[in-house]
């Protein structure tokens, strides 16, 4: 759900100087709060939006691949959306 184009990468080097504590989130298995994902992005999302955004990224995490122990934690985290979202 989080839009990747080659234009998205060449944002994320630009931003990587700002804001190194966003892009380096991008790596956890932790969503992204709608402010993160609003400043990463540039744009203000609606309730809507950034509830596909979490949405999908909760899904992806039950669907991963279990390599280890620290996966099978990873896939068993259940979100609160609200806490994300007004973070």
């Amino acid at each position: 759900a989080l839009p990747y184009t080659k234009g998205f990468h060449l944002i994320c080097q630009l931003v990587a100087a700002m804001n190194p504590d966003d892009l380096d989130a991008m790596d956890e298995s932790v969503p992204f709060t709608k402010a993160t994902l609003d400043n990463l992005l540039g744009v203000q999302h609606n309730e809507e939006s950034y509830r596909h955004y979490f949405d999908h990224f909760c899904k992806a995490q039950k669907s991963r691949t279990i390599e280890g122990p620290t996966d099978q934690i990873k896939k068993n985290v259940t979100w609160n959306y609200q806490d994300f979202l007004r973070a």
